[in-house]
């Protein structure tokens, strides 16, 4: 363990499940900000983006 400089776990819909959901929090932000933004449309949206995000490197090696 003297090489291990950090550890990091998935959270989000793992260890826990954020309430209000994401797009919940995310509709909040942006109608503070003057965009009026439906929560559920959001949420599919994170979704269908987390999806097409392709492969990448969760761990550097070496």
């Amino acid at each position: 363990m003297e090489n291990v400089a950090a550890i990091t776990f998935d959270v989000g819909g793992t260890l826990i499940e954020p309430w209000p959901s994401v797009g919940h929090a995310y509709a909040e932000v942006a109608m503070r900000h003057g965009v009026d933004a439906a929560p559920e449309e959001i949420t599919q949206r994170f979704i269908e983006a987390w999806r097409q995000r392709g492969e990448f490197e969760y761990t550097k090696n070496g």
